[in-house]
């Protein structure tokens, strides 16, 4: 019975430490947004059974600092399950917008199961 009366008052902590959103029913704008993303295969190499993609995302920094970025990219199937993956990053100055572009490499046999595609950002100040 001891522990009741010590999570009691963590609950109450907790609760009481909702963000803004919880408490107004507002979301906080992101301070780093992907605006816009896409992708496009670029050439095939049949001989080792793999064809070249290049993606690109449009990245906002909406902040007063200078923010490190990754964008995670995903070439997906279905239900969002992810056949080919790259990753590139950068740094982004104080209210700028940038472009961040790479490429690599997609097995020629999922070509035809690829259905969309997604840009996960992370971000943290520089």
């Amino acid at each position: 019975m001891k522990y009741s009366l010590i999570l009691i008052p963590l609950i109450s902590v907790l609760l009481a430490s909702l963000d803004s959103e919880a408490q107004t029913g507002k979301k906080n704008p992101p301070d780093v947004v992907v605006l816009e993303h896409s992708w496009k295969l670029e050439e095939e190499w049949p001989n080792i059974r793999k064809t070249k993609y290049s993606w690109r995302a449009v990245v906002e920094n909406r902040t007063d600092v200078s923010q490190k970025v990754a964008i995670y990219y995903n070439l997906l199937g279905e239900n969002d399950y992810p056949l080919a993956r790259n990753t590139a990053g950068g740094v982004i100055g104080p209210h700028e917008t940038a472009e961040i572009t790479s490429d690599s490499y997609v097995e020629n046999g999922i070509i035809s199961q690829i259905i969309a595609s997604r840009a996960d950002l992370k971000a943290r100040p520089q």
